[in-house]
């Protein structure tokens, strides 16, 4: 979208001059005006609509309406912002609270003054300001689902939407390997081209891929429709060409999760003839994966996809992959770093600093953004722990815990059998997330919130 912006622009300037350009730009500054009107009065009669918006457009990833430098302005986060703007309208307007879950707000108070204290042994500011700025959004984002999802129909709206959009990421990463489409594959700089859909990059997309499978399992264990299979089968055809080990262990934990409760609850007695039939039924949608995938996708250094993918696997039992020792170094560079200072970070996003070992004593602007090769620990643990201190870390880790408790405590609670599977889908997505979490920065991504959201939502019988 930017680069064919780009050519428009170099073709009026050709063409007419400054004259022409700033005519395009007053053009579009006035259609997406109109377009923040209109979307504002649509969501202004009915919040939630713009809730289920704003998870299906966050879905899509790095689908981008505006660019100041190199900070992009996505298409969610616009209506996230209008959203935002509309309870806030509707809280004043009828003198009514904005709900926060029971000890919500101390812990995250608590994490709020760790980030602003890190800005003062921050390095970089402007990265510092343009990742909170992100993480803030992320938690309204969270609030947001907590105040606009009010009742069963909504839920399942919003769950639909979350399956809907498994689909459409996940169909068009296949069509981009097959190349009927352009993009939806990272550069070919690993053995091969790893898929991403609509995302940066391939993490990304397998943490993804591990949000949306929680949902689309639980419904399936419920209904077994043929669309919820087509889907399933798309995940799990994404997710081991994608080749995050972070995703796959993720997948692993939410499918045990499913499990374990929807047994406990009768929901979908699992016994040995199940168990096996599944296995089964997962592993041979891998071969079929890996059979189809070794003919389309290219790859380097004459190797073939089941020989990286099996070695990929292996690796998760190894102790000599060398992008393990890797990550192992960097977490441990982070938590020396962490000893060091305990109680003030480094500022959020600024734990490259510490892993890159590069940029330490110099004179930095405070709108500077270097290039940047190591953004993360990989573990979003160790980033939190030397970017935010031991308060930081600590108050999220407290918030994880209360959102697990509110999550079963909602899974108990809930009589309405539809609800309850979409509960557990949630409950099974926010475990694997977090397991994933362990391979990659999971709070630097919406689906953590949107999942926490979820999990805390109070249903009660009012009307859509």
């Amino acid at each position: 979208m930017n680069r064919n912006r780009k050519i428009l622009i170099s073709s009026l300037l050709a063409m007419g001059g400054p004259i022409y350009v700033a005519i395009f730009y007053s053009l579009e500054m006035a259609l997406l005006l109109l377009g923040g009107i209109i979307l504002f009065a649509y969501v202004l009669r009915k919040p939630y609509r713009g809730t289920i918006l704003t998870v299906f457009l966050s879905c899509l990833g790095t689908l981008s309406l505006y660019r100041i430098g190199r900070i992009h302005i996505k298409a969610y986060q616009v209506v996230l912002l209008i959203l935002v703007a509309v309870l806030v309208i509707y809280s004043l307007k009828n003198r009514e609270k904005i709900l926060v879950p029971d000890n919500f707000g101390p812990v995250l108070i608590v994490f709020a003054i760790s980030l602003l204290l890190s800005v003062l042994n921050c390095t970089y500011p402007a990265i510092f300001i343009k990742q909170s700025v992100l993480l803030i959004l992320y938690i309204l984002f969270m609030f947001v689902i907590i105040n606009t999802v009010k009742n069963e129909q909504v839920l399942n709206s919003l769950v639909k939407v979350i399956v809907l959009s498994a689909y459409i990421a996940c169909l068009y990463s296949i069509l981009a390997i097959l190349k009927v489409i352009p993009g939806g594959l990272a550069k070919l700089t690993y053995h091969f081209a790893r898929p991403t859909s609509f995302f940066a990059e391939p993490n990304e997309f397998g943490l993804f891929l591990v949000f949306t499978f929680g949902f689309v399992f639980s419904l399936l264990l419920a209904s077994k429709k043929i669309a919820l299979w087509v889907i399933f089968v798309l995940i799990i055809a994404n997710v081991i060409p994608n080749m995050s080990r972070g995703s796959w262990l993720g997948m692993l934990a939410s499918i045990c999760t499913i499990l374990y409760f929807t047994h406990a609850k009768g929901l979908y007695k699992v016994n040995v003839i199940k168990g096996t039939f599944m296995l089964l039924a997962i592993l041979g949608i891998v071969i079929a994966s890996l059979s189809m995938m070794s003919k389309i996708i290219p790859t380097k250094y004459k190797s073939n996809i089941e020989k990286i993918v099996s070695e990929r696997a292996r690796s998760l039992f190894s102790t000599s992959d060398p992008t393990r020792d890797i990550r192992y170094q960097n977490n441990l560079t982070a938590l020396a770093a962490f000893g060091e200072h305990p109680f003030v970070g480094c500022g959020l996003g600024n734990a490259f600093v510490i892993l890159e070992k590069k940029y330490d004593n110099r004179d930095v602007s405070l709108t500077e953004i270097p290039p940047i090769v190591v953004a993360t620990s990989s573990n979003f643990a160790s980033d939190l722990a030397v970017e935010t201190g031991l308060f930081g870390l600590g108050s999220f880790l407290l918030f994880i815990y209360l959102v697990i408790k509110q999550g079963l405590r909602s899974i108990k609670s809930i009589k309405d059998q539809p609800t309850m599977i979409v509960i557990i889908g949630a409950f099974a997505s926010f475990v694997g997330i977090i397991v994933n979490g362990l391979t990659y920065a999971m709070h630097l991504l919406p689906f953590f919130w949107i999942t926490a959201g979820i999990l805390s939502v109070r249903i009660t019988e009012e009307e859509v």
